[in-house]
């Protein structure tokens, strides 16, 4: 999973809007004949670091361009968004060694140093979603019964909503889903059945309370759709 290829879509078209605006403008400035070209020789040798991914050099060269245009606003926030983009990285090569709580705990940092950068609060969501849909996942895997199974499948297709990039686990859920339906079949019957053993139990002690468990035999059973059904004869020896 390539993060920046999920958070940074737009971020090559607003730097080229932007920069595209500077050069125009002059840099904002009036008196300088000098500095559009190296303006411009900076920008070219932007884009180059941002093709690179070397987002380092990249907020050097802001930087660089900052020194040329202070009043910019732009290119601070493009500035902090290459300091951000140094941490996305460095996640991005633990999650693709599979390690996956230290390419959140790199984007936690990222995101204590810049805490109102939207793309670092983004990554650092998307990273905690996955740490959560691992954890899911494994629930899933293990669950040994169908509550188990529902309440994952139902928090993983929760995720899938907000994040499409999950949706290769559809197949599996489909699967789970299945398995879960047919277990809940098999506990209905299973607690119809031990509803039966214990009636027959005090009836044979001549207990009243087998009553109640009839009745209660009873709505349960009428209640259930019918493969879930278990016809009240089946304990023999009444």
């Amino acid at each position: 999973m390539r993060i920046k290829d999920i958070l940074f879509k737009s971020m090559l078209m607003s730097l080229c809007c932007g920069l595209l605006l500077c050069v125009i403008s002059g840099c904002g400035g009036d008196n300088v004949p000098d500095p559009p070209m190296a303006y411009s020789r900076l920008v070219v040798e932007l884009f180059e670091s941002l093709e690179k991914e070397d987002y380092q050099l990249a907020a050097e060269q802001i930087g660089r361009l900052k020194a040329l245009d202070p009043e910019n606003s732009f290119l601070s926030k493009l500035q902090e968004n290459q300091y951000c983009n140094v941490f996305v990285a460095a996640a991005q090569k633990k999650l693709d060694a599979g390690e996956l709580e230290e390419a959140l705990r790199i984007v936690s940092q990222g995101s204590e140093l810049y805490p109102f950068n939207r793309n670092m609060i983004a990554t650092e969501k998307l990273l905690k979603n996955i740490v959560e849909l691992r954890r899911r996942l494994l629930l899933l895997i293990t669950a040994r019964s169908s509550n188990q199974l529902q309440e994952n499948i139902a928090v993983i297709e929760t995720m899938i909503k907000e994040y499409p990039e999950f949706a290769g686990f559809n197949p599996l859920l489909a699967q789970k889903s299945e398995l879960a339906a047919q277990l809940e079949l098999k506990e209905q019957r299973r607690m119809k059945f031990h509803l039966l053993c214990d009636e027959k139990q005090l009836r044979s002690r001549h207990d009243g309370r087998a009553e109640i468990l009839k009745t209660l035999f009873d709505i349960e059973n009428k209640s259930a759709s019918p493969p879930a059904r278990l016809p009240y004869s089946t304990l023999p020896d009444r």
